[in-house]
């Protein structure tokens, strides 16, 4: 992949500990067609993996697209510029569990790799700009108004009928 984002994502894919569960990847890209790589760098689990290509859909489209493709119980919804431990799936599996929530997730934490992306990353962090926000505290753990990409009961999605805002472009999909 020409994306070193998407290629981290799916090599954290490759690599997690799924312990039993029962999951599958979904992977819809809208650029240059990339099924034969990404198929390559998920070979151990390839079974599970649906590719979709569709350059036409907008991100929110995109994500509406694949909720409704989607057989699992829970929906973990990603992009390529997430990165994510081990442990990441079942770490939410059991604490969605354990709370009876039908939403949870992780904490979005600005990382930079070179030394203009770290102090980008650092400006984000303070609670001058987004780091005064819960979701962001690594040590806050409880009830938030918003989650970081979100890990979905997705019957309660379904039942509801609950989608990503597609005809407000100018809103992003995060504000949903």
């Amino acid at each position: 992949l020409n994306d070193l984002n998407s290629f981290r994502i799916l090599k954290d894919l490759s690599e997690a500990n799924y312990n039993g569960l029962l999951f599958e990847f979904l992977f819809l890209e809208a650029g240059e067609n990339k099924e034969n790589e990404v198929r390559k760098i998920l070979r151990l689990h390839e079974h599970n993996l649906k590719y979709f290509h569709n350059p036409n859909l907008n991100r929110t489209a995109s994500l509406n697209f694949l909720i409704n493709e989607s057989k699992g119980e829970y929906i973990s919804r990603l992009d390529s510029r997430t990165h994510i431990y081990p442990n990441y799936f079942l770490d939410l599996y059991n604490k969605a569990k354990m709370l009876d929530v039908q939403n949870i997730g992780g904490v979005k934490k600005p990382i930079g790799e070179t030394n203009k992306q770290k102090f980008i990353a650092s400006i984000m962090s303070s609670k001058f700009c987004f780091g005064g926000v819960k979701f962001r505290n690594l040590n806050f753990s409880g009830f938030v108004k918003t989650v970081y990409l979100g890990f979905f009961q997705s019957e309660f999605l379904k039942k509801k009928k609950l989608k990503f805002d597609e005809f407000h472009p100018k809103i992003s999909e995060d504000s949903d």
